[in-house]
């Protein structure tokens, strides 16, 4: 069974528990212990490290690259814009609200995350690039882009603006696109 079989079983699972709301005790325990690490200093900090999951920051990296590193930008673009239509269309059919008191503004639906899905598809490919990559730290880039995504699933729970469980299932939905898209597109486009 492929590995992204699994992960797309585990995506249906979650996507039940949401829709029956098996889940919202749980999304609600981790939303109140996440409230009591608020502090104002704190949600500053908060807000600048999610806007690096940001369309926009995204958009300026891809742009750099395309101009420094066409063919890599260009993956980095197509895998990234790839997984904002798919997480788009996936949150319009399942329209799950946001939750009531967030500490961002944000609007859309919660599920999944997009800041999580896109994260998967920027910060993974990017990670798979460093380390396919001649850079003498390619090792500790490569962590460090993956180390980013954990971190920007954590601040949508923070901010409030998701639900434990969409960013769970943005980061399961990212990881079978990511891996979808790498095996079936830019493994051969990576080959340098």
């Amino acid at each position: 069974m492929k590995k992204w079989t699994i992960a797309c079983l585990i995506l249906i699972g979650i996507l039940i528990l949401v829709k029956t709301n098996i889940i919202l005790p749980l999304d609600k325990q981790i939303y109140d212990y996440v409230s009591l690490l608020q502090s104002p200093k704190t949600n500053q900090l908060i807000i600048n490290i999610t806007n690096l999951g940001s369309g926009t920051f995204y958009g300026i990296i891809c742009v750099l690259l395309i101009v420094f590193k066409r063919r890599l930008g260009l993956v980095l673009t197509l895998n990234s814009s790839f997984g904002f239509l798919m997480n788009y269309t996936l949150k319009n059919i399942v329209q799950r609200p946001r939750p009531i008191d967030r500490l961002a503004v944000e609007t859309g639906f919660s599920f999944p995350s997009s800041h999580t899905t896109c994260s998967v598809m920027f910060y993974g490919m990017l990670g798979i690039m460093f380390a396919h990559s001649n850079l003498k730290y390619k090792k500790a880039f490569s962590y460090a882009s993956w180390a980013m995504i954990p971190i920007i699933a954590f601040t949508r729970v923070y901010l409030h603006v998701h639900y434990f469980s969409d960013v769970l299932a943005g980061a399961v939905f990212g990881g079978i696109l990511l891996a979808v898209m790498y095996e079936k597109v830019f493994k051969k486009m990576l080959d340098y």
